[in-house]
């Protein structure tokens, strides 16, 4: 069984659903949280994902041991990840993989330019379309603030989490980082 936290309109929910991780066959059941009710309505009618649940990650109503998997995307620099790994450790059955996606400020010069670019065009085409308003107007200053990686890295060493990884992926823009609980 797959968790994927804020899991939105099912985007990444639906991909699990449809082709999983290596190994595994069988049908794949896919939990999606979110703190956004409305994201879940979307993904409810979009697709079957699942069960879906209106909550927050740093609080997972699950039991003990439930999941093979989670995921998140788009989560890490919104949330105080130590307790999101606590919660992750707890509801992680031993052996189960813990991934984290999410953007992050580019170190080249170029690939900041281009960064900083693109989300003058993402501000102002938010004025354009005003749902995307209150997202575009701070993104890029809270992945700027935000130094997500290392706060989960330390954290997962802490909680004692293995084979810890970390990736650049998208011109150093985005970050994966992932790790195993034994």
């Amino acid at each position: 069984m797959y968790l994927d936290l804020a899991s939105g309109t099912g985007i990444l929910s639906s991909l699990i659903k449809r082709h999983g991780s290596k190994g595994i066959t069988g049908p794949r059941m896919v939990v999606g949280l979110d703190l956004t009710f409305d994201y879940l309505q979307v993904a409810k009618k979009k697709c079957s994902t699942g069960e879906l649940t209106n909550g927050i990650a740093e609080f997972l109503p699950y039991r003990e041991e439930s999941f093979d998997s989670v995921t998140s995307s788009y989560l890490a620099k919104y949330v105080d990840v130590e307790r999101v790994v606590n919660e992750c450790w707890r509801v992680l059955k031993h052996n189960g993989v813990l991934v984290f996606h999410d953007f992050i400020y580019p170190s080249n010069s170029l690939a900041r330019n281009f960064w900083n670019a693109y989300f003058m065009i993402l501000r102002s085409a938010s004025k354009m379309i005003g749902s995307w308003a209150p997202v575009f107007q701070e993104l890029d200053q809270v992945v700027k603030m935000s130094n997500w990686p290392e706060q989960t890295i330390k954290a997962l060493e802490d909680k004692g989490f293995k084979s810890i990884t970390f990736t650049l992926h998208t011109m150093n823009t985005a970050a994966i980082v992932s790790a195993n609980k034994p």
